[in-house]
Formats: C-alpha cells, structure tokens, sequence
C-alpha cells in the first residue's frame, strides 16, 4: 500500500530538470496556502480551480520576486 504525503512536497520545494525531450520548472509555493487548500480539497474533494487560487493565488519566491503575471494565466496554469 502507498499512503499519500500530508501535502504536496513538490509545491513547496518546487522542481526543475529535463528529461529525454522536455523539461519542467515547477516554482515554490507558500506552504501555509497550500495546506490550507489541501484541507479545502479533503473538505470538498470536487473544489473548482476558482476557489483553489483563493488558497492558493500563485508561487511564492524565496528570492522576493513580485509576480507580474495576469490572474488569468495563472488560472489557465493552475
């Protein structure tokens, strides 16, 4: 059996790498947003991307980098 992290590690460490034909960039995201929307999803598991950036607006950077990008490229992200 494979029991599930209490949250999604990869959000918060955040990834980067290429593999055989494509890479990612997955950036960090505020942990305290993110157990608050996995709570949100164990509460209701059918929660809709709207509500999930009311948890979770977007990354957050360890650097401080403001985010420039529109609320609707990150919805279409998300």
């Amino acid at each position: 059996k494979v029991l599930p992290a209490l949250l999604p590690v990869v959000l918060l460490n955040c990834a980067s790498g290429i593999a055989v034909g494509m890479a990612t960039e997955i950036p960090s995201h505020n942990r305290n947003e993110v157990a608050r929307a996995a709570i949100a999803l164990i509460r209701d598991p059918g929660l809709g991307v709207e509500e999930l950036m009311q948890c979770v607006p977007g990354p957050d950077f360890p650097g401080g980098a403001q985010i420039i990008t529109p609320p609707e490229e990150l919805k279409q992200a998300y």
